[in-house]
């Protein structure tokens, strides 16, 4: 997701971003079912970034929406 943002950053006159992320996936893993919960992870490096403070985003808003 990190990769999206910078790219996202880096196109000209972008006012708002919008990033889509599944809820949660399962997937196998050495035959043990693993569960990653894809937008808490998401929403927990936004919440990371704007509370440090230390990266700018050149963004009006961001919705951050799970599907």
């Amino acid at each position: 997701m990190y990769r999206d943002i910078i790219r996202a950053s880096l196109v000209v006159d972008v006012k708002y971003l919008a990033i889509g992320v599944m809820a949660e996936y399962r997937h196998q893993s050495s035959g043990k079912e693993m569960v990653v919960k894809s937008y808490g992870d998401a929403k927990a490096q936004f919440d990371a970034i704007y509370a440090s403070g230390r990266m700018q985003l050149p963004f009006f808003g961001v919705l951050l929406f799970g599907y």
